[in-house]
This record gives C-alpha cells, sequence and structure tokens, in this order.
C-alpha cells in the first residue's frame, strides 16, 4: 500500500535553513527562467469550468429584450392585432426553450469537466493523507516571497507591475460599456516550488491576497426590458501538478465583493441604476494536503478575478490604479509535511 516512500530528511534547501520556535525555515530554491516561462504558457489560458447561471443568463435576457422590440410596433397601432400577439409569443417561447436546451447541454459539458477536476485533486489528496496518516512529522515552512511572473487579461488593463520579495502588485484600469455574458477579467500571480528531493512529499500552501481600488456597476433604464449589470469579484488559490488542479477546497476562494444593478423601467430618468463600492481588504487563502512526486514543480497561481454580465445597456468600471490603488500579493508559504525520525 505504501509503494512510495515518502520523505524522511528535509530537502537538501530546508536543510540550510534555520530552525525558529521549533519550526524549520526554509531558503526559496532559484529556477531556470525557460522552466518558469514554459510551465506559464502551459496553464496560463486553462479556462476555469463554470456552469452557466441558470434562467437569468444574459441569452434569455436578450430574447426578452428582442420580443419587447417586436411588440412595439403592436403597441403604437390603435389597437392590439391579437393575432399577431400571440404569434409573437409562440415564437418568443419556442426561443426560450430552444435556449434551454443549449444551456443544458453546455451545463453538461462544463459540468464533466468539473468533475474530472474533482476527480484528480480528490486523489491527490487521498494519496497525500495516506502518507501522512497517524506519523508524527516536523513542518518545513518555505517562505516564497517574490511572484516569478505577473499575468493579466485583458492585457491592456494592465497599467503597471512590480515583482519584489513581500511586495509583488499589479495596478489595473478596466472600463467596459458594451452588452457582455458573463465575462471574466483577472490578475494573476505565478509561483512556483520544486520537491527537489526522490521521495514523495505531502505539502500545504498559504498565500494572501490584498486589494485596495473601487468596483462601479450601472445600468440603463428600459421601457420594456431595463438594462442590468452583475458584478462579481473573487480572489482564488489554483495548484498545479502537471495535469492536476487542485481548485475544489473551499480555503481557496474568497468573496472580494458583489454588485447587481437594475435600470428600471422609467425611460425618462437617464440614471438608471448605479452602485461604486469601495474595495481595501486583505483575503486568506490556502490548500492543505497536496501529494508533490518525487522532482516534481508545484505551481501555485494567485489570483484577482471579476466577472460580470451587462445587459440591455449599463457599464463596469474598475480601478485599482488610482495613487496607491492597486492588487498586492506578498507571496506564498509552502509548508513542508516531514515524518519525524523518531519511533
Amino acid at each position: 500500500m505504501f509503494a512510495r516512500p515518502c520523505i524522511f530528511a528535509i530537502c537538501s534547501e530546508a536543510s540550510a535553513g534555520e530552525s525558529k520556535g521549533g519550526i524549520r525555515m526554509a531558503k526559496t530554491p532559484q529556477f531556470d527562467q525557460a522552466q518558469v516561462k514554459a510551465a506559464i504558457e502551459a496553464i496560463k489560458d486553462r479556462k476555469r469550468p463554470a456552469l452557466v447561471r441558470g434562467p437569468q443568463s444574459a441569452q434569455l435576457q436578450t430574447l426578452r429584450r428582442n420580443l419587447g422590440q417586436r411588440l412595439q410596433p403592436l403597441f403604437a397601432e390603435a389597437g392590439l392585432d391579437k393575432e399577431k400577439f400571440n404569434k409573437i409569443l409562440e415564437q418568443h417561447q419556442h426561443e426560450v426553450r430552444a435556449a434551454v436546451e443549449k444551456e443544458r447541454a453546455a451545463n453538461a459539458k462544463e459540468l464533466s469537466l468539473l468533475n474530472e477536476n474533482l476527480r484528480r485533486g480528490l486523489a491527490n489528496q487521498a494519496r497525500a493523507l495516506e502518507h501522512i496518516a497517524f506519523k508524527p512529522f516536523i513542518t518545513t515552512l518555505i517562505p516564497i516571497p517574490q511572484a516569478s511572473f505577473i499575468f493579466a487579461q485583458p492585457v491592456g488593463m494592465l497599467t503597471d507591475s512590480n515583482t519584489a520579495p513581500g511586495m509583488n502588485f499589479a495596478k489595473v484600469s478596466y472600463t467596459q460599456k458594451n452588452d457582455s455574458i458573463q465575462t471574466t477579467v483577472f490578475v494573476r500571480f505565478y509561483f512556483f516550488w520544486q520537491n527537489q528531493t526522490d521521495f514523495l512529499a505531502v505539502i500545504n500552501v498559504d498565500s494572501d491576497l490584498a486589494a485596495v481600488g473601487v468596483a462601479q456597476g450601472s445600468a440603463y433604464p428600459g421601457f420594456f426590458v431595463p438594462g442590468t449589470c452583475d458584478l462579481n469579484l473573487d480572489a482564488t488559490l489554483t495548484v498545479y501538478l502537471g495535469d492536476t488542479e487542485i481548485s475544489y477546497q473551499s480555503t481557496e476562494t474568497a468573496v472580494i465583493d458583489s454588485i447587481h444593478v437594475t435600470g428600471g423601467y422609467d425611460i425618462f430618468l437617464p440614471d438608471g441604476g448605479f452602485q461604486s463600492d469601495d474595495i481595501s481588504g486583505s483575503f486568506h487563502l490556502s490548500c492543505t494536503n497536496i501529494e508533490v512526486e518525487a522532482n516534481q514543480t508545484v505551481v501555485f497561481q494567485v489570483e484577482f478575478e471579476a466577472t460580470y454580465t451587462i445587459s440591455d445597456g449599463g457599464s463596469v468600471v474598475l480601478d485599482f490604479d488610482f495613487e496607491d490603488n492597486s492588487i498586492v500579493c506578498p507571496g506564498v508559504t509552502v509548508e513542508l509535511l516531514t515524518p519525524s525520525l523518531a519511533p
């Protein structure tokens, strides 16, 4: 059952560290830049599966808007043509049913990807727990204070960035005024750790993401269908070990802010709905019991993510650029769990 050996000695970079309070501090290993770039290229465009959010999806809202546009000429006439009205409603119901079926098919595909990621992550955790179960172990703290790379999408929203020990930051300015169906923009900080031994390792990882700035959402009024704007800001930690992605643990995600505004039906008031939130806080993220194969490199992705939907007129503004506003990741800390040699 224990075919693969577990680490019984601190890895070479850890042995050079200083002991503090009974916990060994390890030095941060250096990585070849070509290796770092290759690892980032392999995962930076990987999209996280996400289920379509039910009947309130932007596609159905677009159908409702089209319905209103088709009904407007009828209301402009002196009387209501019942036959035309019923025909338009029938066509609308057919389009709604088709949209629901399309969403169901998309959900099934995304659910399959989610399940695959979950299965791999759970299997990794089960193996890790198996190797440390009922064994006293020493915790070695390995701080990784400097990010190897900062990546943002779309690229144009990143106005400034820097990687330095304990102060990896990104400045972001982003505005969207067009209707958008569940669009995501993000800033990602990448950190690396390698198990530089010939034995299996079990680790935990902790990080923090601090965000100081302003998030705004607005929606335009409408006669038949008012505009809506939904904006969600999240901090996430994702662990990559080759094809295995660990992103299911609840401690890997923290909600930063959420905005929902509706424009209303009064077309004579051009302001519609508007919400502006000041963002200022630090959000702790962690992932536990990760199995790392001998000589395997682990990629830690700490992410600021903004997901929004704009329907029937509205806008989104992210300002993490003005003066001292920014998104900061002070680094990650790896906890290496090494079984004690004591009987």
